[in-house]
């Protein structure tokens, strides 16, 4: 079996590479090394996730940016960048829906395109007060999601209790309908 594996340096270099790994032979060949320009180069950060587009393009996912790169000529030939893309971990390509899903675990999100990398929506795994307090600038803590965790369901209120119908006075007649009804000591009289 052979597979790709991302990676990275624990340096100031912030070089990435993919390895293509083959399990039946055991050997490692370095498929490709590349270090992202200015301002995606981030120390000690590699590659993570990637995922085939076609037979000789891979998607490959960088701290801040997904890299379209060819790895017959070993070169990238294209960049999928949002200002808000923060420790991206994977990608994945849906040929059946045309669309690429980048999970962006530093917004807790599964970004998703089109396949010209048109932004098409965000699915948040975080609620809504989280991320508006992100945005304020706020330091909100993973320890916060507790109270989101624990709200879970709350018993119904209590039903108010069901009225009691005296049966009409002892003449035998009927209540005609419209008949006000009023409430005395909680039991309904007419």
């Amino acid at each position: 079996m052979r597979l790709l594996a991302t990676g990275g340096y624990f340096d100031a270099s912030g070089e990435c590479f993919i390895d293509r790994i083959d399990l039946d032979h055991g050997t490692r060949e370095r498929l490709l090394s590349f270090t992202p320009p200015e301002p995606h180069r981030v120390p000690g950060k590699g590659f993570t996730g990637a995922a085939w587009f076609d037979d000789d393009t891979i998607f490959v996912c960088s701290f801040d940016a997904v890299w379209r790169i060819v790895p017959s000529t070993r070169r990238c030939t294209g960049r999928l960048h949002q200002v808000d893309f923060n420790a991206l971990h994977s990608v994945a390509v849906d040929h059946a829906t045309a669309q690429v899903h980048v999970c962006n675990t530093g917004l807790d999100s599964i970004e998703t395109f089109d396949l010209t990398g048109r932004f098409l929506g965000r699915a948040a795994m975080t609620p809504a007060w989280f991320e508006a307090a992100r945005q304020r600038g706020a330091a909100v803590l993973r320890n916060d999601f507790e109270l989101v965790r624990r709200a879970g369901w709350e018993p119904a209120p209590a039903p108010a209790p069901a009225p009691v119908l005296v049966p009409p006075k002892e003449r035998g007649q009927p209540l005609a309908i419209g008949t006000a009804l009023s409430t005395g000591s909680g039991v309904l009289t007419a």
